[in-house]
């Protein structure tokens, strides 16, 4: 097996940046599978030198063998596309935070998960970004060190219950908060207010969490027991925008329950 020569299946947002950022470390893509070929040759235009070194396939199992597969699908295609790989030898990665390394049926497998949000078009710098890695066999988990750090000098092994821990905690810290944003954007926009002018109140928020902890960082009238102020609150929602009352509200008790502790 080549040391690093990659068959890159997926052609979304995670594989166009580490398929990328690997290209750039100088890692050969020789193969790049989706089963958006639209997508699939997007990737492949952004690869500088991919014409040169590699192709498209066209089905999975026309994937050259003895090679590694970085498999970048969704979370519930992972395990049939581990299983149409399963006839190939080499060594299949994944990159998901929730697939445990034991539903694979591949014999050699790994993990390599980045903690980060991938966006279309918008670059990351990955050596800021912790992976968390496995591996089913120590040599295996040896090489994968090696590979990972091509990406970021943060990375970490664990185990594949604790990364399904790391993986919530990301839910709730990223795609939580981004859907909090989201209906305060829309109360914004309703009311004709600027949702920019929150941007430096946001930041503020993240940093001082994050510097001090958030425990420590929380304010509000729910931290200050100001059951006036969440009664008017409670009664704006009620009247103009009850779908986040039960939010509202859950939050609130919350917030209440912990400053009793």
């Amino acid at each position: 097996m080549p040391e690093y020569e990659l068959s890159v299946i997926g052609a979304g947002r995670v594989a166009s940046q580490l398929a990328g950022a690997l290209h750039t470390a100088g890692v050969q893509i020789r193969n790049i599978y989706s089963r958006n070929s639209e997508k699939a040759n997007l990737l492949a235009g952004r690869l500088a030198s991919f014409a040169l070194s590699g192709d498209l396939a066209t089905a999975i199992h026309s994937l050259p063998p003895k090679s590694i597969y970085l498999v970048c699908v969704a979370d519930d295609a992972i395990p049939s596309v581990c299983q149409h790989l399963d006839v190939l030898e080499g060594l299949v990665i994944h990159t998901s935070g929730s697939v445990p390394l034991q539903h694979l049926a591949h014999s050699r497998t790994a993990v390599l998960y980045p903690l980060q949000t991938f966006s279309p078009d918008r670059p990351l710098n990955l050596a800021e970004v912790p992976f968390f890695i496995e591996a089913s066999h120590a040599e295996v988990l040896e090489w994968l060190y090696g590979f990972a750090h091509l990406l970021s000098p943060h990375i970490k092994e664990v185990s594949s219950d604790t990364r399904q821990w790391i993986h919530l905690l990301g839910v709730i810290s990223n795609n939580f908060i981004n859907h909090l944003l989201v209906e305060a954007e829309q109360l914004a926009v309703d009311h004709g207010l600027s949702f920019a002018s929150l941007h430096p109140l946001v930041l503020e928020t993240i940093q001082k969490a994050f510097e001090i902890s958030p425990a420590l960082a929380q304010t509000g009238p729910a931290a200050r027991g100001d059951q006036t102020t969440i009664a008017k609150h409670q009664q704006l929602l009620t009247e103009q925008a009850p779908h986040l009352l039960p939010l509202y509200n859950l939050f609130t008790e919350a917030i209440l329950k912990r400053k009793k502790e």
